[in-house]
């Protein structure tokens, strides 16, 4: 048995696996291996990064390749679970795949003066130059947005294959990215109009370490109030765990919280809780959370994978509903990298499922 395995995977009798033409189709359901609960908004790619899907609420997915993809890999990640994959053949059967949770664990619980807390956050900010690409950076990921109702059940989704241009991240422009989409497709299920979520530009936006965020600065560190939680382990590296909000904000100061690689000081991850956003015409009660982790690759830091929620009550039909982005970065450029053409940059307000087939 493979003891160090990180996804378990257990094939039912039933053939669901099978070439149509030119296709091959793949169909399961992945579960947490704790508890055996379904995990919605897992990311399931093919090892080019360049066909995709993530699981629907129940767990469950369905994915379409080319018979040229037979005994290659396919990759299921998603954050809070270990990444792994199972292997593509054109006689395997429907599987029931178990990942693996991966948490912070509590390392070390100790008291540390604001003003050494306060030292360490600005050496973080002065190492972004050593644990950031310095140059132009280009990225290919697959991205999800999607909608869903009071139930749980899907009213539309769009998935895309996305080329990013990042800035450098130590001088970054006004305008620190660009986005080309590749590919992308939409599903409509319900007709309930449309909603902005966004966008893929989030992947620019929510990059903290890029643009810089207040709270990470230097200069606005008197706008903020700091907590140092301790010293908690992943896997074999320990980070820093620490919150904040702002010093006005009646928020409970857990609900935002950074974590720092604790031997480069390098930012890896960013979680807030409970943003909350003022009523807009159509929508009222919006609340936010988000989660951006990054991961060195080639001894530089990167934004590998971002969540993005929205739940909000569309006043129109008195309806509760939940808006999902997510994305994870597959394939990483640091040499030559040179910025999109204008005229394949998507715009910066203009939605992804426009331009989707």
């Amino acid at each position: 048995m493979r003891h160090l395995k990180l996804l378990l995977v257990f094939p039912i009798l039933l053939n669901t696996l099978f070439i149509s033409g030119q296709t091959i189709y793949l169909e399961g359901t992945v579960k947490n291996v704790d508890n055996e609960e379904a995990i919605p908004n897992i990311t399931i790619l093919t090892k080019d990064g360049k066909i995709g899907t993530a699981t629907n609420h129940k767990g469950e997915f369905s994915l379409s390749v080319s018979p040229s993809f037979a005994d290659s890999y396919l990759f299921f990640s998603g954050i809070g679970f270990k990444r792994d994959s199972i292997l593509i053949t054109k006689d395997s059967d429907k599987y029931i795949i178990k990942l693996r949770p991966e948490i912070y664990v509590l390392q070390d619980v100790y008291v540390i003066p604001d003003s050494t807390l306060i030292t360490l956050l600005k050496n973080a900010f002065n190492k972004i130059a050593d644990n950031y690409p310095l140059k132009p950076s280009a990225y290919l990921g697959f991205y999800r947005e999607s909608m869903q109702d009071e139930t749980n059940e899907h009213i539309n989704f769009t998935e895309s294959v996305l080329h990013t241009y990042k800035d450098s991240y130590i001088q970054p422009s006004g305008l620190p990215g660009q986005i080309e989409i590749i590919k992308s497709r939409k599903r409509n299920f319900k007709n309930i109009g449309s909603f902005y979520l966004g966008g893929p530009f989030l992947i620019i936006n929510m990059d903290a370490v890029l643009n810089k965020r207040r709270c990470i600065d230097p200069r606005h560190f008197s706008e903020y109030e700091y907590q140092f939680n301790g010293v908690v382990s992943k896997g074999r590296e320990s980070f820093y765990s620490i919150s904040w909000k702002k010093k006005d904000s009646k928020k409970d100061i857990n609900k935002s919280t950074m974590y720092i690689e604790k031997e480069s000081l390098a930012y890896a991850e960013f979680i807030e809780e409970e943003i909350e956003l003022s009523s807009q015409s159509r929508i009222k009660d919006i609340r936010i959370s988000q989660q951006v982790v990054y991961e060195k690759i080639h001894n530089l830091w990167v934004l590998k994978y971002l969540t993005y929620k929205n739940s909000h009550i569309d006043k129109i039909v008195n309806n509760s509903r939940l808006g999902i982005v997510e994305y994870v970065t597959t394939t990483v450029q640091f040499d030559n990298v040179l910025p999109i053409p204008f005229e394949r940059r998507l715009g910066r307000t203009e939605s992804i499922s426009i331009t989707a087939d």
